[in-house]
């Protein structure tokens, strides 16, 4: 009994040499998450569209994020973490709540007018997409894990008021890239998670395309109907 048991896990094992040997792409089939711990720091690059040229883009101005905590509550792990922005002129700053899969659950965004602070707080539901709004601060936000190829749709509230909300779906689509025009210098050996979310509806932009690649804490690499941003990596 004990040599056909030791006999079948040769045969498995086998297999599953064969399968990788002739299915590379099971490799790259990896699942991407970020991993964070409190302390954790890094930058942000981001440009913007002009307001008066049309294809023309802002300089570019630097958010550094950072894990100021990881905890549980009553509603499971939690992580929090704070932006701030190198451009004084700005004044604004932000304080992102995600969930222990890393959805997005809450985004403190403040901003400082006429010496004024003015505070405002948009919610997202657990396993869902979120969207960057209503700041200059990148937060797009998609369903972790990230595994390609997948596809997957999301129901989503959006609030375009007080008083209304509509609702909408969201198609997230993940493939593999080795190439991205807004990445010249990355390693073509080096295979990135394309991430795409957009509304399911004809002829609408995407709302978020983004790049990750593994073991890192942000895309690499991403952009909206409004901004590109970059993970500034120390090379």
């Amino acid at each position: 009994m004990e040599g056909l048991m030791k006999k079948n896990i040769r045969k498995i094992g086998w297999l599953v040499i064969g399968l990788l040997v002739c299915f590379p792409q099971i490799i790259l089939a990896e699942m991407i998450s970020p991993n964070w711990q409190t302390g954790d720091e890094w930058v942000v690059k981001a440009v913007y569209h002009s307001p008066v040229k049309k294809n023309e883009w802002s300089a570019p101005v630097y958010w550094k994020y950072a894990v100021t905590n990881r905890g549980t509550n009553a509603a499971g792990g939690f992580y929090v973490v704070e932006v701030s922005g190198s451009d004084r002129a700005l004044q604004l700053s932000a304080r992102m709540v995600y969930g222990e899969d890393f959805s997005l659950l809450r985004a403190e965004l403040k901003n400082i007018r006429r010496g004024k602070e003015i505070a405002r707080t948009m919610k997202y539901g657990k396993g869902k997409p979120a969207r960057t709004e209503q700041t200059l601060i990148p937060y797009d936000n998609p369903v972790f894990p990230l595994r390609a190829s997948s596809s997957a749709d999301f129901s989503v509230t959006r609030r375009i008021s007080d008083d209304l909300k509509v609702k909408d779906t969201i198609r997230q689509e993940i493939q593999t890239a080795n190439s991205v025009t807004e990445l010249p210098d990355w390693p073509e050996n080096k295979v990135l998670t394309q991430v795409r979310c957009s509304l399911v509806k004809k002829d609408v932009k995407p709302i978020f395309v983004q790049y990750w690649y593994k073991n890192l804490p942000w895309p690499v690499f991403g952009q909206n109907e409004n901004m590109k941003y970059w993970l500034v990596i120390e090379k």
